[in-house]
């Protein structure tokens, strides 16, 4: 938005600012992202995925049928717009209940490709890459959770403070500061050391 406040052609850059009613919050676990090529939609994986939600392996079934069927239902008016490749994300609040949350480009060349964006699949890894493009259809989430430290290297600062608070206390950077001492007299000087170091 800020560089269209300073285009010389505002009008040739087509953005738009989108307003949508506020539905309440989606909890994180309920959130996934698919990724479609030449308008098939054959990877999909959960969107926060380094944290591991194990009451999603029961609902995998329902989320696999209710996203695939609500892309199903969008792809020819995508398509007419212009999307045939793209990615997609989705937020699963219940059996036979998704919203799209938005779709943002993804081109196979730089657009949306890096790991940041692709999650579980790997556009570099060539199993994944054919799976996104030639199927079969595969939902992935996590199936464990991640040791600390692999954890802490692939969230984000904003989310690593979330999901582990920085401990309070001695050796830690978010530790307070000691106050410093009120002023008063300064101490006697004290002797010099000779050269041995001996006072």
């Amino acid at each position: 938005m800020e560089y269209a406040l300073e285009a010389c052609d505002y009008d040739s850059l087509q953005l738009h600012v989108v307003l949508r009613r506020w539905d309440g919050a989606i909890p994180i676990e309920r959130e996934f992202r698919g990724i479609v090529w030449n308008t098939h939609l054959f990877a999909v994986g959960q969107y926060y995925h380094p944290i591991y939600f194990p009451e999603l392996e029961s609902m995998k079934d329902d989320i696999k049928d209710d996203v695939c069927k609500v892309h199903n239902e969008l792809q020819n008016n995508l398509t007419d717009a212009g999307f045939t490749h793209f990615v997609i994300d989705f937020a699963w609040m219940g059996p036979g209940k998704v919203k799209v949350i938005e779709i943002n480009p993804f081109d196979g060349v730089a657009l949306g490709c890096f790991p940041g964006s692709t999650g579980l699949f790997h556009w570099d890894d060539e199993h994944d890459r054919n799976l996104i493009k030639n199927g079969p259809f595969e939902l992935r989430m996590r199936t464990a959770p991640l040791p600390e430290h692999e954890m802490k290297n692939k969230l984000n600062a904003a989310w690593r403070d979330v999901i582990m608070p920085p401990k309070v206390g001695r050796g830690s950077s978010s530790a307070k500061p000691k106050a410093a001492p009120p002023p008063g007299p300064l101490p006697p000087p004290r002797a010099k050391k000779n050269q041995r170091g001996l006072g």
